[in-house]
């Protein structure tokens, strides 16, 4: 990585937007999102028209901590709107103390609620060429 003008050693950065790096966007939009995260009976999105696959995952999940979902008067199941400066998506909500009171989850590879529609294709990777962090504000 060196020889190619890069530093050789895995460097934090601080994601594109963030609480910490956008401040004046995290007023409107205090959560952070992870998307990409995968289901693991599918591959990307692939194998959806399965109907015993479908019966179980019809539509994505926002995974919200308890504390986050209860300030927002969310209740396991709901539907909610989720929205970023780019766009806006309903999921339903799945509560669970397996998250930060700071970060949702939403899953990838969902046509109806589809996760790039929130994040930002033009803050990449120099190196990959992929986004350069999962995570935003929303």
């Amino acid at each position: 990585m060196e020889e190619l003008g890069y530093d050789p050693l895995p460097v934090y950065k601080e994601p594109a937007e963030s609480p910490v790096s956008r401040p004046d966007v995290a007023k409107e939009y205090p959560l952070i999102v992870i998307t990409g995260s995968k289901l693991e009976m599918y591959t990307h999105s692939m194998m959806r028209n399965i109907p015993e696959l479908y019966e179980q995952f019809p539509e994505n999940l926002l995974e919200i901590n308890p504390e986050t979902a209860a300030k927002l008067n969310i209740e396991d199941g709901d539907v909610v709107g989720f929205e970023s400066p780019r766009g806006r998506i309903e999921c339903s909500a799945k509560v669970t103390d397996c998250i930060d009171p700071r970060v949702v989850c939403l899953y990838h590879g969902f046509a109806k609620s589809n996760c790039n529609v929130l994040t930002d294709n033009k803050a990449l990777d120099p190196i990959t060429g992929s986004a350069k962090r999962f995570d935003q504000t929303f």
